[in-house]
């Protein structure tokens, strides 16, 4: 029984990191998509006033930039939690690889947002809000598992 137990113990490891991953990324996910909601309705303000950039737009640009910058500050820890190793199961590797993915649109954004035209930073974020739902979907099949 106890080299049973052992082998399940081992063969779940991916699925257990995942899940402390996902646990780190639901903490977050809210403000994150708050993120993107605000960036929106910024832009839509700013295209109403017919200004040239969203950043003066927001209802709060500061909580904005706080929610990104508690993600990036959590974010490096989360990935070191998981194996990105030829030897890691399919899904702990999707989970390494989204979160970079979620970590380079999420500055991309903040660059947009103070840079960038109203329609660059409208196209962005769509992107962005795939990108989470890509993290959502490895996190639910960890979840299943």
């Amino acid at each position: 029984m106890l080299i049973v137990t052992s082998w399940w113990w081992v063969s779940d490891a991916d699925v257990r990191r995942v899940d402390g991953a996902c646990d780190t990324w639901l903490h977050h996910r809210d403000a994150l998509r708050g993120v993107v909601s605000e960036t929106d309705e910024a832009v839509g303000r700013a295209r109403a006033a017919d200004a040239a950039r969203a950043g003066g737009y927001f209802n709060d640009l500061d909580r904005t930039r706080a929610a990104i910058t508690a993600w990036h500050e959590r974010s490096p820890e989360v990935v070191s939690s998981l194996d990105d190793s030829d030897e890691a199961s399919g899904l702990e590797r999707g989970a390494v690889s989204t979160l970079g993915f979620i970590d380079e649109g999420l500055v991309e954004l903040e660059r947009l947002i103070e840079t960038a035209r109203l329609s660059d930073v409208a196209v962005w974020l769509p992107e962005v809000a795939g990108r989470f739902q890509i993290l959502d979907d490895i996190c639910l099949t960890a979840a299943r598992s």
